[in-house]
């Protein structure tokens, strides 16, 4: 047996740093609720680069926002029913309704200017060329 060998029968103590459990329910929980990876890591005092590389957390923060979800819905459903802000909120935001109207000033050539206007004058009658002249020139000429 050598000096750096240990002796067979005792336990070598492991080297490096100890390892961090990760609390799966605490994860759900927080998740649950939309917290950050930042947000869950400083409560469960890891770093984010060790939470994202486990395969389990992955799973069970993604669960957990998606129930979070789904209740949040259902909260929202529900409140719908007595308030009209809810249900104006829920229209909007998922039925991608609106209470603006928008109006295209765009003309069919694409350029924005107004389409020509032409008036055969010789169909007009005396009557209504008078009022256009009076019109055009300020004055009531008829």
């Amino acid at each position: 047996m050598t000096k750096n060998t240990p002796p067979i029968n005792k336990k070598c103590k492991k080297m490096g740093r100890p390892v961090k459990l990760i609390d799966y329910e605490l994860v759900a929980k927080l998740a649950m609720i939309h917290c950050t990876d930042e947000e869950i890591a400083s409560a469960l005092d890891l770093s984010v680069a060790k939470l994202k590389h486990d395969a389990k957390y992955v799973e069970v923060r993604n669960n957990s926002r998606n129930k979070g979800k789904a209740s949040l819905r259902r909260w929202a459903y529900s409140r719908a029913e007595s308030s009209d802000r809810m249900l104006e909120f829920l229209l909007k935001n998922y039925l991608g309704m609106n209470d603006k109207t928008s109006v295209d000033l765009t003309s069919s050539d694409r350029t924005m200017s107004p389409p020509e206007q032409t008036v055969d004058l010789a169909k007009l009658d005396l009557e209504t060329l008078l009022k256009l002249r009076g019109t055009i020139t300020g004055t009531d000429s008829i």
